[in-house]
């Protein structure tokens, strides 16, 4: 593994040090050591950007959340509820009496099953998303040092003094891709560590030729789907580079390799679905999200170029496909480029064949980012848009972000193939700069990280919740009206209030927005339908003038709130 050896190969600049001057304890290839520097780095990072209040889940951004955050934050409440239901993941305080899972608010299964039991032993529920934030920037490095002690396993090893340097850099790096700290807003999205292990995973056989570990290729799509569906699709995807390999190779034992990851990837979303429900739909506007072309090299929100820079947009949605590299990581792979031609050609094939399963993986990867609407800068230059297509990738909508798995990737494999090539003298100011520059053009984004979870952004009109909200005393069951349209995540955020208030909900913002038909029978029956007792029905601005308080059945009492109108009918 990393640290095996001490040969540089040609692309060897500077002449080597005398290794006597460097401490002992520095020279020794301690892979738990290396581990322990990546958790250091993590920890450092949570203590720079993670307020106490946040990792305890009580204020910050949690304490007036705008965006998806209401309805990931309703649904890891709800289903801390009494009583264990099935299927496993349903709540039934979100759309009473049914409820629906948790999967469907996008509450990080994984996560809310940990809460549960916890909730039942305090007594009261408890908001563990912030203790999520900083397991992920803990196993963000971690998995970046275990990524690339698989991509150095081939001789020519690095030095140890290099093992350490590479080491240190690709945790630090992994923490400022720019991808990664614009993510914050969606917060199940930044387990992308995941994405950073299953690289790891895929790359050790393509290395060694040595049979994937199957059982932990399961263990980690099934936590990945528990988390997020996207993560589990890039990291299943990732997992299969060896598979692809072998077959390159039409290598021996190809068709029991392909059963074992069928049955890696297949069986994680079999217990989903059982613990779900279903498997859930995808949405429209596959195509509208994908990443223009010029996103990894030219800056956006950057500290050296221009703050004030806007993403590349050319279809109205591709902030989802946000990749600008950062000035740091470009160089970096602008020195792995040169040291690639400085090898020579033999030493390139060998590199082409040895990974030629995970660089096939990695461009479909990128296809599917920057496709089937192809852009470059404000040209777009393939507007392809069907409703086949939509049928048949609606799972993965968001396509701009199938490139982070190339992103770790790069990152991984530039300081990997500079840690090996180069001798310390040249490698250590080289990483230096790298790192300095990536942290210089990264500051507008880690400022905007650090007021997102301080709560002290400017949040969206779309997604601010406009006045505070109190519900009324004696409410056990909870309405917003309407349910649909530009007051959706306000409503959200009023569930929520509810939701902390003790109360049931009729009905719940899910991760994909209901149908106009849906919509239109869910505002007939807001408006219309008797309130129960215990029932507290609001109604916006956008409907007010709609109400018809005699329509809501006898002794309800309605009255005019900062945020609309509320009807409330007491409890028996």
């Amino acid at each position: 593994m990393i640290g095996s050896g001490t040969k540089y190969g040609r692309c060897s600049i500077a002449r080597p040090g005398r290794t006597g001057a460097w401490p002992d304890w520095l020279m020794q290839d301690d892979w738990l050591a290396q581990y322990g520097l990546a958790a250091l780095i993590g920890l450092s990072w949570v203590l720079y950007v993670l307020p106490w209040a946040v990792l305890a889940g009580t204020g910050g951004m949690f304490a007036v959340p705008g965006g998806d955050l209401p309805t990931n934050l309703a649904g890891h409440i709800a289903f801390q509820a009494p009583g264990w239901h099935w299927p496993l993941l349903r709540a039934p305080a979100l759309a009473w009496p049914d409820g629906v899972s948790i999967a469907m608010t996008d509450s990080n299964p994984a996560v809310s099953l940990l809460a549960k039991p916890l909730a039942g032993a305090l007594g009261h529920t408890v908001n563990l998303f912030g203790v999520w934030l900083a397991g992920c920037f803990i196993l963000q490095p971690i998995a970046a040092v275990y990524a690339l002690r698989a991509f150095t396993a081939l001789q020519p090893a690095p030095g140890r003094l290099n093992a350490w340097l590479a080491a240190a850099a690709a945790a630090g790096l992994a923490l400022l891709l720019p991808a990664y700290l614009f993510r914050i807003v969606h917060i199940n999205l930044m387990g992308q560590f995941l994405l950073l292990a299953a690289l790891g995973l895929a790359a050790r056989p393509l290395a060694t030729e040595a049979p994937p570990r199957s059982g932990a290729m399961f263990a980690l799509l099934l936590l990945a789907v528990l988390v997020h569906p996207y993560l589990y699709l890039f990291c299943a995807a990732t997992l299969s580079a060896p598979l692809v390999g072998m077959m390159l190779r039409r290598a021996e034992g190809t068709r029991a390799e392909a059963r074992r990851f069928g049955l890696a990837v297949v069986l994680p979303v079999g217990l989903f679905v059982l613990l779900n429900g279903g498997l859930g739909q995808g949405g429209p506007g596959f195509g509208l999200y994908s990443m223009n072309l010029l996103s990894p090299v030219l800056p956006q929100k950057s500290g050296l170029f221009g703050a004030d820079l806007p993403i590349l947009d050319a279809t109205g949605y591709q902030y989802e496909g946000f990749n600008y590299l950062g000035a740091g990581i470009l160089l970096l792979l602008a020195a792995a480029a040169a040291c690639l031609l400085w090898i020579g050609s033999a030493s390139r094939r060998t590199i082409r064949r040895r990974w030629a399963g995970l660089i096939l993986v990695l461009l479909g990867l990128s296809g599917l980012a920057v496709t089937p609407h192809v852009t470059l800068g404000a040209l777009d230059l393939i507007p392809l848009q069907s409703r086949l297509l939509e049928q048949i990738f609606g799972v993965v909508r968001a396509s701009g972000r199938a490139v982070w798995v190339v992103d770790d990737a790069g990152v991984v494999a530039a300081v990997g193939l500079l840690a090996t090539r180069l001798r310390p003298a040249l490698l250590a100011p080289l990483l230096a700069a790298g790192l300095v520059l990536q942290w210089v053009d990264d500051a507008p984004l880690r400022a905007g990280l650090r007021r997102y979870l301080a709560g002290t952004d400017a949040v969206p009109a779309a997604f601010a919740v406009p006045a505070p909200f109190t519900i009324p005393p004696g409410t056990t069951l909870f309405r917003v009206v309407p349910r649909c349209g530009a007051g959706a995540v306000a409503a959200t955020a009023y569930q929520l209030i509810a939701l902390r208030a003790g109360a049931r909900l009729t009905d719940m913002r899910l991760v994909h927005p209901p149908t106009d038909a849906v919509c239109a029978r869910a505002l007939e029956a807001g408006l219309d339908a008797p309130l129960i007792a215990g029932e507290t029905r609001l109604f916006l601005p956008s409907v007010r003038d709609r109400l018809r308080p005699d329509r809501l059945g006898a002794g309800v009492v309605c009255a005019d709130v900062a945020v609309g109108r509320t009807c409330h009918k007491p409890g028996a």
